[in-house]
């Protein structure tokens, strides 16, 4: 495994339900699961049950859970016409999450460490997802015929510092799948460009699934 490899993408969105159908009827992704809070407890909904069971259950919206190959990617509400990433993924080995909390500490960020990953909050309204080898949570390495997240395009105020950042904590290499440009938005780290692949895919597709995010497949 290199060093850092993108996997996971976590969006709030205004149709939730809806764009689960448009990347399950665009990009063939499976549904894992549906979550949602009856009173303060979190509640599985399995697939096959469909929307419907939540609202039967009177349970309150979460999030879906999509897959296919390597690539997991999870929806939850949100209130913006755009989607708001909430946090990006990446699997790392146990020398490049160590650079991270070290990098973290050194700068005063905070960081909570978990069984099964363990999140950071960067400086720029974003949070990141580390899964290493000693979380209690396993994601196939061999599953890249299926799909494989290669490369997210960021819009943010500051294209040089976020690489700076991102290098200093993930090491350089990481530049390679996080790409930044200026926002036209000053405060707002938001995706443009999502880049996938598959050796099944002959021929790239460009298309929108998420409102002002290009979706390369």
């Amino acid at each position: 495994m290199i060093p850092s490899r993108l996997f996971h993408l976590h969006f709030y969105v205004a149709d939730p339900e809806g764009t689960e159908r448009a990347f399950v009827e665009r990009l063939g992704m499976q549904v894992i699961a549906r979550y949602g809070l009856v009173g303060s407890k979190e509640v599985r909904f399995e697939p096959e049950v469909g929307w419907r069971a939540l609202i039967d259950a009177g349970a309150r919206f979460r999030l879906t859970q999509l897959k296919k190959g390597t690539f997991d990617l999870v929806l939850g509400p949100g209130t913006q016409p755009e989607p708001l990433l909430e946090h990006f993924g990446l699997r790392v080995d146990e020398e490049t999450y160590e650079l991270c909390k070290r990098t973290f500490v050194a700068r005063e960020l905070a960081y909570r460490e978990g069984e099964r990953r363990s999140f950071f909050t960067t400086p720029f309204g974003v949070r990141m997802e580390l899964v290493a080898p000693h979380h209690a949570v396993t994601y196939p390495d061999a599953d890249h015929a299926g799909l494989q997240l290669e490369k997210v395009r960021f819009g943010v105020p500051d294209p040089l510092a976020c690489e700076r950042f991102f290098a200093d904590a993930l090491g350089q290499q990481v530049l390679s799948q996080l790409e930044f440009e200026v926002s036209r938005e000053k405060a707002r780290f938001r995706t443009v460009e999502v880049q996938l692949s598959s050796p099944k895919k002959e021929k790239n597709t460009v298309f929108e699934i998420l409102p002002g995010t290009r979706w390369i497949f």
